[in-house]
Protein backbone atom coordinates (compact mmCIF):
# COMPACT_ATOMS: atom_id res chain seq x y z
CA UNK A 1 0.00 0.00 0.00
CA UNK A 2 2.66 2.47 -0.94
CA UNK A 3 1.70 3.51 -3.87
CA UNK A 4 -1.32 5.93 -3.46
CA UNK A 5 -0.60 8.79 -5.77
CA UNK A 6 -3.96 10.31 -7.16
CA UNK A 7 -5.72 8.19 -4.80
CA UNK A 8 -8.13 9.38 -2.02
CA UNK A 9 -8.34 8.62 1.57
CA UNK A 10 -11.41 6.34 0.80
CA UNK A 11 -9.12 4.61 -1.36
CA UNK A 12 -6.61 3.96 0.69
CA UNK A 13 -9.12 3.25 3.71
CA UNK A 14 -10.89 0.66 1.60
CA UNK A 15 -7.95 -1.16 0.89
CA UNK A 16 -6.90 -1.40 4.41
CA UNK A 17 -10.27 -2.91 5.37
CA UNK A 18 -10.12 -5.19 2.10
CA UNK A 19 -6.73 -6.62 3.07
CA UNK A 20 -7.35 -6.77 6.70
CA UNK A 21 -10.49 -8.68 6.04
CA UNK A 22 -9.08 -11.07 3.29
CA UNK A 23 -6.32 -12.14 6.02
CA UNK A 24 -8.81 -12.26 8.69
CA UNK A 25 -11.13 -15.01 6.29
CA UNK A 26 -8.52 -16.69 5.27
CA UNK A 27 -6.13 -17.06 8.95
CA UNK A 28 -3.45 -15.72 7.22
CA UNK A 29 -1.69 -13.54 9.11
CA UNK A 30 0.66 -12.83 6.20
CA UNK A 31 -2.03 -10.01 4.97
CA UNK A 32 -3.12 -9.53 8.03
CA UNK A 33 0.09 -7.90 9.29
CA UNK A 34 1.06 -5.27 6.69
CA UNK A 35 -2.36 -3.31 7.55
CA UNK A 36 -1.21 -2.68 11.34
CA UNK A 37 1.87 -0.34 13.20
CA UNK A 38 3.19 -1.81 16.13
CA UNK A 39 2.14 -0.16 18.55
CA UNK A 40 -1.27 -0.48 17.46
CA UNK A 41 -4.32 0.56 19.92
CA UNK A 42 -7.64 -1.31 19.63
CA UNK A 43 -10.54 -0.05 21.87
CA UNK A 44 -14.67 -0.68 22.96
CA UNK A 45 -16.29 1.95 24.54
CA UNK A 46 -15.43 -0.39 27.79
CA UNK A 47 -12.33 -1.65 26.78
CA UNK A 48 -8.55 -1.15 25.86
CA UNK A 49 -6.10 -3.75 24.28
CA UNK A 50 -2.24 -1.92 23.03
CA UNK A 51 -0.84 -4.12 20.83
CA UNK A 52 2.95 -3.68 21.41
CA UNK A 53 4.74 -5.94 19.21
CA UNK A 54 4.27 -8.30 16.41
CA UNK A 55 3.94 -11.35 18.16
CA UNK A 56 1.43 -9.42 20.54
CA UNK A 57 -0.49 -8.68 16.93
CA UNK A 58 0.07 -12.29 15.68
CA UNK A 59 -1.68 -13.80 19.22
CA UNK A 60 -4.89 -11.16 18.42
CA UNK A 61 -4.91 -11.99 15.09
CA UNK A 62 -5.47 -15.70 16.15
CA UNK A 63 -7.42 -15.03 18.64
CA UNK A 64 -10.01 -13.54 16.35
CA UNK A 65 -9.60 -15.93 13.73
CA UNK A 66 -10.59 -18.51 16.45
CA UNK A 67 -13.56 -16.97 17.98
CA UNK A 68 -14.94 -16.31 13.98
CA UNK A 69 -15.05 -20.04 13.43
CA UNK A 70 -16.43 -20.76 16.77
CA UNK A 71 -19.44 -18.28 16.08
CA UNK A 72 -19.39 -19.29 12.50
CA UNK A 73 -18.37 -16.21 10.84
CA UNK A 74 -17.63 -16.96 7.22
CA UNK A 75 -17.58 -13.11 5.67
CA UNK A 76 -17.14 -9.96 6.59
CA UNK A 77 -18.41 -7.21 5.08
CA UNK A 78 -16.60 -3.79 6.34
CA UNK A 79 -17.86 -0.85 4.17
CA UNK A 80 -16.13 2.44 4.50
CA UNK A 81 -18.65 5.35 5.22
CA UNK A 82 -16.41 8.12 5.39
CA UNK A 83 -12.86 8.53 4.74
CA UNK A 84 -10.60 11.89 4.99
CA UNK A 85 -6.76 13.14 5.08
CA UNK A 86 -5.46 15.05 7.62
CA UNK A 87 -2.03 16.47 6.27
CA UNK A 88 -0.04 14.04 3.75
CA UNK A 89 0.40 11.22 6.52
CA UNK A 90 -2.94 10.67 8.31
CA UNK A 91 -6.09 9.57 7.31
CA UNK A 92 -9.23 8.83 9.92
CA UNK A 93 -12.14 6.66 8.28
CA UNK A 94 -15.09 5.47 9.64
CA UNK A 95 -16.68 2.11 8.44
CA UNK A 96 -19.95 -0.58 9.39
CA UNK A 97 -19.00 -4.04 9.50
CA UNK A 98 -21.19 -7.06 9.38
CA UNK A 99 -20.29 -10.17 10.32
CA UNK A 100 -22.26 -13.11 7.89
CA UNK A 101 -22.56 -16.87 7.68
CA UNK A 102 -23.44 -17.22 4.13
CA UNK A 103 -25.99 -14.35 3.94
CA UNK A 104 -27.42 -14.87 7.70
CA UNK A 105 -26.41 -11.63 9.68
CA UNK A 106 -24.96 -13.06 12.26
CA UNK A 107 -24.34 -9.57 14.59
CA UNK A 108 -25.82 -6.24 14.25
CA UNK A 109 -24.03 -4.14 11.86
CA UNK A 110 -21.02 -1.91 14.40
CA UNK A 111 -19.36 0.84 13.47
CA UNK A 112 -15.66 1.22 13.79
CA UNK A 113 -13.43 4.54 13.64
CA UNK A 114 -9.93 4.27 12.86
CA UNK A 115 -6.53 6.16 12.32
CA UNK A 116 -4.18 5.32 9.71
CA UNK A 117 -0.69 6.38 9.12
CA UNK A 118 2.09 6.14 6.77
CA UNK A 119 4.67 4.64 8.08
CA UNK A 120 8.07 4.10 5.98
CA UNK A 121 5.76 5.06 2.86
CA UNK A 122 3.20 1.85 3.68
CA UNK A 123 -0.16 2.98 5.24
CA UNK A 124 -0.89 1.37 8.59
CA UNK A 125 -3.90 1.67 11.15
CA UNK A 126 -2.25 2.81 14.40
CA UNK A 127 -5.52 2.91 16.20
CA UNK A 128 -9.75 1.07 15.97
CA UNK A 129 -12.14 2.13 17.95
CA UNK A 130 -15.14 0.06 17.77
CA UNK A 131 -18.47 1.22 19.00
CA UNK A 132 -19.54 -1.57 21.07
CA UNK A 133 -20.25 -2.37 25.01
CA UNK A 134 -18.62 -5.19 27.21
CA UNK A 135 -21.37 -7.17 26.57
CA UNK A 136 -22.04 -7.18 22.93
CA UNK A 137 -20.28 -10.37 20.21
CA UNK A 138 -18.17 -8.39 18.78
CA UNK A 139 -16.27 -6.98 22.31
CA UNK A 140 -15.75 -11.00 23.06
CA UNK A 141 -14.65 -11.63 19.55
CA UNK A 142 -11.43 -9.36 20.12
CA UNK A 143 -11.15 -10.60 23.58
CA UNK A 144 -10.74 -6.72 24.86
Amino acid sequence: MTADVGRTAQDISEDLLSLATQGLLSCEFSKFEPCFAIPCLFESFDAKRNVGTNAELEAFFLKICKRCAVIGVNDIAPHCVQASFHGEDKITFLYETRLLHGTQLLHDPYPSYSEARRIDGAWRVVQCSYAVDSTSEITRLFEF
